[in-house]
């Protein structure tokens, strides 16, 4: 039986919730069908992130989003603005962080060493094929 099935749990609001035993309730775990039974005619055609956009369509989003921030940053550099340079470094800090473990990454499987504790939150980050694949392929 469930959890919130238990005969001792009682609901926060409202009236009482009837407690339904099934006969064919099984603890032990039987065979209560696989995801294949169940979506057989279900296509995944969104990953769940916004709505209405795929994968792609999200990544693709940010990738751009950051590419425009990039040449407005670029524009920023001719005005030495300390203050800019300051929002940067505050507002930007963990996307630094990350973006930096991230090459880290990268630099450190071009020079085959090993992983390193330090940057766990890259861990789903792909690192791209190095100088000499890119140019064979």
């Amino acid at each position: 039986m469930p959890f919130w099935k238990h005969q001792t749990l009682k609901p926060l609001e409202g009236g009482e919730v009837p407690l339904v035993i099934l006969e064919d309730d099984n603890c032990e775990g039987g065979n209560e069908g696989t995801d294949e039974e169940f979506n057989d005619d279900l296509v995944d055609t969104q990953w769940g992130g916004r709505e209405g956009e795929t994968f792609e369509e999200t990544m693709n989003n940010h990738i751009n989003t950051i590419l425009q921030f990039v040449e407005g940053l670029r524009y920023q550099v001719q005005f030495r603005d300390e203050q800019m340079l300051q929002a940067v470094e505050h507002k930007g800090a963990s996307f630094l962080r990350f973006a930096r473990a991230c090459i880290s990454k990268e630099r450190k499987k071009t020079a085959g060493t090993m992983w390193d504790k330090s940057v766990d939150s890259t861990m789903f980050y792909r690192t791209r094929p190095s100088l000499s694949d890119r140019n064979t392929g």
